[in-house]
């Protein structure tokens, strides 16, 4: 059996992305005849797709196929400075237009964001049967506001897109690129519109809940499970394998697939990071070609700890309109402190 894995990268995400690619192929290559890599490229520079490529001579069974995704402006249209593509750049919609891009021949595959390591064989993960559905995933904690501002009914439930097991023969029967032109084009409000929105808002219904251990965001390890399932309470109706506080807790001690996207805590590319799997990361880091690359500045540890206490009291108690402005406000002050306590540094 092959696993196809697609990962998308601008210059600035490609040591994260060679770090992720080295996971997998560390816990995956003796169950898998060939690690099929696609990468959607954005942008990366000439050297780190030479330290990307290094990695052939180091894994036997390891194919590498990159796409210049720079088509994609071309298929969307210019939103305005509030929207995703203008923020995080094309590797956020890139995912979306796979299908222009891989052969017919792969009919399933799995999307990661670079920012992940993986941390267990993805076996399990490949066998899940989907053909009933367009991708599958693991539900996105405390996304209540987002569904309601895109406008999904409150017994849905809203997955994280940073891991995807995703059904491209559904896909290409149902033309379903197009629908994502469609949908991105005439959203009433561009302001909230980006890949992972697209994504829940068109497959309501038509995703496969995947478990939990399959993508553990940061606020699982620092939050509960009491707060987590009141997050997700509303939206059980409609998943098919919600998770139990076993299940939860096995996550916590075994994550199979660990997400180190912001909000809680440093990513463990920074300096002061206290994920708690944060030397998962530097361990593969010292196997990779950018193993001398240095930790970058993040914010000061009391920052992620101060926004932690933010997100549980009033992710859960504060009325949801308050919630995003409560997170953003707090978010601006420490990072206004932080940079100020630089700036003396300096003097």
């Amino acid at each position: 059996m092959d696993l196809n894995i697609v990962l998308a990268a601008d210059d600035n995400y490609a040591m994260q992305m060679g770090v992720c690619i080295i996971s997998i192929l560390e816990n995956n290559r003796e169950f898998f005849d060939k690690i099929n890599i696609h990468i959607l490229d954005n942008g990366i520079s000439d050297i780190n797709i030479q330290k990307v490529n290094f990695l052939k001579e180091k894994y036997d069974n390891l194919n590498l196929t990159y796409y210049d995704a720079s088509f994609i402006e071309k298929l969307i249209p210019q939103p305005d400075e509030h929207n995703s593509f203008s923020h995080l750049g094309l590797s956020t919609y890139s995912r979306l237009f796979i299908t222009k891009l891989l052969d017919e021949s792969i009919n399933q595959i799995i999307y990661l964001d670079s920012d992940i390591i993986v941390n267990e064989s993805l076996v399990d993960l490949c066998n899940i049967d989907i053909k009933d559905y367009y991708c599958g995933g693991v539900i996105d904690y405390g996304m209540d506001l987002h569904k309601k501002s895109i406008g999904m009914a409150d017994d849905s439930f809203y997955i994280n897109a940073g891991v995807l097991l995703i059904n491209l023969d559904k896909w290409r029967k149902d033309d379903i690129e197009s629908k994502f032109i469609d949908l991105i084009t005439n959203f009433p409000n561009k302001k909230i519109v980006n890949d992972q929105h697209v994504i829940n808002l068109l497959f309501e219904n038509n995703i496969l809940d995947i478990e939990l251990k399959y993508n553990v965001m940061p606020m699982v390890f620092f939050s509960s499970y009491k707060n987590f399932y009141k997050h997700i309470k509303s939206s059980c109706k409609s998943l098919k394998n919600p998770p139990s506080v076993s299940d939860y807790e096995d996550c916590i001690k075994n994550p199979y697939i660990i997400h180190f996207h912001g909000g809680w805590s440093n990513r463990p590319w920074e300096l002061k990071c206290d994920h708690p799997f944060a030397h998962k990361f530097i361990y593969y880091k010292n196997m990779s070609p950018w193993t001398d690359v240095e930790l970058k500045k993040g914010r000061l540890a009391c920052s992620n700890v101060v926004l932690r206490f933010i997100y549980r009291k009033f992710l859960v108690l504060a009325p949801e309109k308050y919630i995003f402005n409560v997170h953003m406000f707090v978010k601006s002050i420490l990072i206004f402190f932080t940079n100020l306590k630089s700036l003396f540094k300096r003097e």
